[in-house]
């Protein structure tokens, strides 16, 4: 609806909404549904906003606060944030364009915001002691905000080679690791060849409209700001109120990733034949005809080249990749990988230079007329699914077996437990590991997948306040803050460092713990293998009750006489414990405020218990602990909620009746 209204032009509208949806940005955050959810809505927001300029009724503008308290629910506040920065600048802009109150636009905007982000309170005044209770909150320093989740300029070519660096799905990556675990980052500037071919060619045009240079400009803006350290003013940016609060910059890109859209099907919907200087386009399909031709030769020839290269390969390994401190593997592995990667970014070459040639031979003919526009559009709009739909498959190969194969094996797996399972991944298991912490442990795989679109992965789950499935889920951020063994924990899966670290795992009660590869450590025993899903137990976790003298000495523990889970859900835990001496049990969930304890049905203060549990003082004999969770802020949360809805309808009425 957007592209339609601002191109007026069908086929071009089509063309976009393909670019998008099948983009880099959605294709590589297929684990990440928040995120995918968030950015979705990014098309409404800035069709609302068109709509307020074109017939100048602030009712529509004020449509954008219901968005944003959803946006904001969908728990992926970053994306909102930025989302939100760009559309006040983009309101801006086509107010001035179009000559519209300037106040009434700055007002209604500002008005919009403050009740969509108003009528979020449920949500984000939580979230606010959530962030004070957690590992986040000390806040970040600039390096904490710039130094994770960044591009490098060269990234500026996966807007035509999404794979030129070789994939991490396919274990062909040979980059550098510029994003930690988001390495795939690269791809969310990545919509199409078609983009990369329309900002070449529109360099060389006669006429460029002044939107376009409004849309060049965001996207300039956005890409400078994902390169994070490597660009010098974000440190300066970074400093702003709202900037400081988010790392890894990249996720501009989202931003990047839309307006590319919106630049490519302006310039081909609106670009006159006369405009376009031939040689332009001529020129970039001779190139890239003859990078395919150049790499097909590459590829044919690929296994007699690498038979040759093979000592030099060997030692450049032997030399560099094996002396730092986490492989695990041998020559032959890292040989294997790098001929793989090899092949894979050949084949890839190949392809991209032929769709993007394709793309700048159908513009050249528009620009010699041999064609009319809605040719050249449709026949770009076939090539265009033809590359992304390769392309979304590559990145796809593992994302299909991760997600259809090893998490319904572990969901399998928890339902037969008996004991309340506490399991933490390691290693490689990156894309899982949300899906694992969440929980399947009752009710079908089904069930939960649709459970798991409706609470989303957000920082409420990830830092583990409740169990809301089947088991407790243990963040990372709860080692880093509570305990001094995991503060040089790293993420890249060192087996010798899950071996340090076995104490803060006993401690902590992981009883289970995943791992793609063999482990062979004292006490963890091989309980569930199948198709590379290895469930170890670890037969020293403690038990999810037990009995404490002193509930601050890590060493004081002691197992309960006998005890019975009664009932263990999000905002209550039921046990059965019996000790035979006074002193305190100590249930396994969160230390959080809003917990109420309750022994034999009389209320009890609940202490911390070592590392972050709670402490329940009991006398001697059988007792019936009891906790509730009873949040005060979410109370708090709702009724002002509730406050800036009614406003909310007040303000829409008044407006529409203007």
């Amino acid at each position: 609806m957007y592209l339609k209204i601002i191109t007026n032009e069908k086929i071009a509208a089509l063309l976009g909404a393909i670019m998008w949806v099948f983009s880099g940005l959605f294709i590589y955050r297929t684990g990440h549904i928040n995120i995918i959810q968030s950015v979705s809505y990014m098309p409404l927001f800035f069709f609302i906003s068109e709509k307020f300029i074109r017939e100048n009724k602030a009712v529509y503008l004020l449509l954008t606060a219901p968005l944003i308290t959803v946006s904001i629910f969908i728990g992926q506040l970053q994306s909102t944030f930025y989302i939100l920065l760009a559309l006040a600048v983009y309101t801006l802009f086509r107010a001035v364009q179009e000559k519209r109150n300037i106040i009434k636009t700055i007002g209604v905007t500002a008005l919009s915001y403050a009740l969509g982000a108003g009528m979020s309170l449920i949500q984000t005044i939580p979230t606010m002691e959530l962030i004070s209770n957690s590992s986040r909150s000390g806040g970040m320093n600039i390096n904490d905000i710039l130094g994770s989740g960044t591009f490098k300029p060269v990234n500026l070519i996966n807007m035509l080679f999404p794979y030129l660096f070789g994939s991490t799905q396919n274990n062909t990556f040979i980059g550098t690791q510029a994003f930690g675990f988001w390495t795939m980052s690269y791809m969310a500037i990545y919509t199409g060849c078609i983009f990369a071919v329309v900002i070449i060619i529109s360099l060389f045009t006669k006429k460029t409209p002044v939107f376009m240079k409004f849309i060049a400009a965001i996207l300039s803006a956005a890409f400078l700001f994902s390169l994070g350290a490597n660009f010098f003013l974000n440190k300066y940016i970074v400093m702003l109120p709202g900037f400081n609060l988010f790392r890894n910059p990249v996720r501009m890109a989202e931003i990047f990733a839309f307006f590319s859209v919106i630049f490519a099907v302006c310039f081909l919907a609106s670009a006159k034949s006369e405009d376009i200087r031939p040689k332009a386009p001529l020129i970039l399909c001779y190139i890239l005809g003859a990078g395919a031709a150049v790499s097909a030769v590459i590829f044919a020839f690929s296994g007699l080249i690498l038979k040759i290269a093979e000592p030099k390969i060997t030692q450049v390994i032997t030399n560099s990749v094996l002396n730092t401190p986490f492989h695990n593997y041998d020559v032959d592995y890292y040989f294997l990988k790098f001929t793989s990667a090899f092949v894979f970014i050949i084949r890839h070459v190949f392809f991209q230079s032929l769709f993007a040639a394709a793309a700048a031979a159908c513009v050249y003919l528009f620009s010699v007329k041999k064609i009319n526009r809605d040719k050249m559009i449709t026949v770009i709009a076939a090539v265009t699914i033809i590359e992304l739909t390769v392309n979304g498959f590559n990145f796809n190969e593992t994302i299909k077996t991760s997600y259809y194969t090893s998490v319904p094996h572990t969901a399998e797996f928890l339902q037969k437990r008996p004991e309340r399972p506490v399991i933490m991944q390691w290693d490689y298991y990156r894309n899982d590991a949300r899906i694992y912490k969440y929980g399947y442990a009752k009710g079908s795989y089904e069930e939960h997948l649709k459970k798991r679109d409706m609470i989303q992965p957000n920082l409420s789950l990830f830092y583990g306040i409740t169990s809301y499935i089947g088991y407790d889920p243990l963040g990372y951020g709860d080692y880093f803050k509570y305990t001094d063994e995991f503060q040089t924990a790293n993420y890249s899966g060192d087996i010798g460092l899950l071996k340090k670290n076995r104490k803060t795992l006993d401690h902590t009660g992981v009883n289970f713990i995943l791992s793609p590869v063999t482990l062979k450590l004292e006490g963890l025993e091989l309980v569930y293998n199948k198709e590379s899903v290895n469930i170890y137990k670890n037969i020293h976790a403690r038990d999810s009750v037990y009995f404490s003298g002193d509930i601050k000495d890590k060493n004081d523990y002691s197992r309960t006489e006998e005890f019975k889970i009664l009932k263990w859900e999000g905002g209550e835990v039921a046990v059965q414990a019996k000790n035979n001496r006074s002193g305190y049990t100590v249930i396994m969930t969160r230390y959080y405020p809003g917990w109420k304890a309750y022994v034999n049905g009389k209320e009890e203060k609940i202490e911390k218990a070592y590392p972050f549990f709670c402490g329940v003082k009991t006398p001697a004999g059988e007792s019936l602990i009891t906790l509730k969770y009873t949040p005060v802020v979410f109370k708090t949360g709702a009724i002002l909620s509730l406050l800036f809805a009614v406003l909310f309808c007040a303000a829409f009425f008044y407006f529409r009746k203007k």
